[in-house]
């Protein structure tokens, strides 16, 4: 598997959890009326915390892809210049 066919998929699966977490959210919380976040009133911090850490592995993995899509550019742009 290629750098950037990993990077996709880790990006795709971080975006899976963080909309799977806030539709959990959304549904339970404001539709159902439970308490799901300790935001909320009594109720745990594992759903934001989980939002913020897959957002952010989210946001690394496309960065880290476009930085790999710019060294591939960059290599071979060299190699045919020589």
């Amino acid at each position: 598997m290629s750098a950037q066919r990993a990077l996709t998929v880790a990006a795709v699966i971080a975006a899976a959890v963080m909309l799977g977490v806030l539709a959990y959210l959304y549904v339970f919380g404001t539709l159902l009326g439970y308490q799901v976040s300790g935001f909320s009133g009594d109720g745990p911090y594992w759903p934001m915390t989980v939002v913020f850490v897959s957002g952010t592995a989210f946001v690394l993995a496309l960065l880290a892809k476009a930085g790999v899509g710019a060294a591939h550019k960059f290599s071979a742009s060299r190699q045919s210049q020589s």
